[in-house]
């Protein structure tokens, strides 16, 4: 099976002191959606988000108060994605239920009606971006990730996986999760490179001291976006996020 490439030293990241991109009106549509994680990494490469979808109705409340007017959909498996078609961007942490090692007693890969990969490639192959950015469980590899690779080869984009921790990116835990990079074949980012300006800053400096005690779910999200543990709990990082949409957008930089 490919495995994704595993960073055991990843450098420590300055997550704090995130630089942004200077807008060029790039667009993003965001499966998954939760709480906002990729809207936020996409914002600062320079994405301006045009649609969220996320079944969860107190994560769409978070989502309307931070990205008023944005489409928010309820339902990924009836998502029409050509609505979106031309897209720049789609991200989306499909569900890692399936996989999970925490959800050994009822996970079954491939085979688990929460397996929403399926939706998700649906949707890409509709709007045709031009990158996609998929997150999910590090267990995934065991059981779908070749799949996930294939499907995104044969609609005609080159993908890559890679394992990066939080603590690449100044956490002070680990929690490891696999991201798929992928850009439309003869695609080049290199049209997309500006000259890098300074980013936004955490209120206080730190991303990273929110939830001090309860490291499982500290994903430098802050309270201003939401401090209910299950949602911090599956969301993505966003600074983890930030650096992956800079290798897909600035490959040389």
């Amino acid at each position: 099976m490919t495995g994704a490439t595993m960073l055991e030293d990843a450098p420590l990241l300055n997550a704090g002191h995130c630089p942004v991109d200077r807008p060029v009106k790039r667009t993003h549509l965001d499966l998954f959606s939760g709480i906002g994680g990729f809207a936020l990494a996409a914002k600062w490469v320079g994405f301006e988000t045009v649609g969220f979808c996320e079944i969860d109705p107190a994560c769409r409340r978070v989502l309307e108060k931070h990205w008023p007017g944005i489409p928010k959909h309820e339902d990924v498996k009836v998502l029409d994605g050509s609505v979106y078609r031309g897209v720049d961007l789609l991200t989306g942490g499909f569900p890692c239920q399936p996989f999970s090692q925490s959800n050994t007693r009822t996970r079954r890969g491939m085979d688990d009606p929460r397996f929403l990969w399926p939706d998700m490639l649906r949707v890409i192959a509709a709007a045709r971006p031009r990158v996609v950015l998929a997150e999910n469980s590090t267990d995934i590899d065991k059981f779908a990730l070749d799949t996930v690779l294939d499907d995104l080869g044969a609609q005609g984009y080159e993908a890559w996986p890679v394992e990066v921790p939080a603590a690449a990116v100044g956490a002070n835990h680990l929690r490891y999760r696999t991201w798929i990079l992928a850009n439309a074949r003869g695609f080049d980012a290199g049209q997309w490179r500006q000259e890098p300006a300074q980013g936004p800053q955490a209120p206080d400096g730190s991303w990273w001291d929110a939830y001090p005690g309860v490291h499982r779910v500290d994903d430098g999200l802050r309270k201003r976006l939401d401090g209910r543990k299950r949602m911090l709990g599956n969301a993505i990082v966003p600074m983890v996020a930030y650096q992956m949409l800079r290798a897909l957008v600035r490959p040389n930089a």
